[in-house]
C-alpha cells in the first residue's frame, strides 16, 4: 500500500478489494450452474448446501468467463 494513505482509506480499499474478490467467485459459480449439466450443477450447490464455502467453492470451478455476466443483454 502507498505511503500517506490514511488508516481509514486502507480500510476502504481493503473492503472494496474483499467485496470485488467476492462478486467474482459468486459469478464463477453463477456463470458455471447456468452453463454445466443439471448433474453437476447439483454437485455444486450440494457443497454450498453442506456449508462449503463459497471462496472454496469457487476455487475448484473454472474461472467465469468475461461474457458471462449480469450486465448481458437479452437476447
Amino acid at each position: 500500500m502507498a505511503e500517506g494513505v490514511s488508516r481509514a482509506e486502507r480500510m476502504k480499499i481493503l473492503k472494496r478489494d474483499t467485496l470485488a474478490r467476492k462478486v467474482e467467485e459468486l459469478e464463477r459459480i453463477i456463470d458455471f450452474l447456468r452453463s454445466k449439466s443439471d448433474n453437476e450443477a447439483t454437485t455444486v450447490l450440494a457443497k454450498l448446501r453442506l456449508g462449503d464455502r463459497v471462496e472454496d467453492v469457487a476455487k475448484l470451478l473454472p474461472a467465469a468467463s468475461p461474457s458471462a455476466g449480469l450486465l448481458k443483454p437479452p437476447k
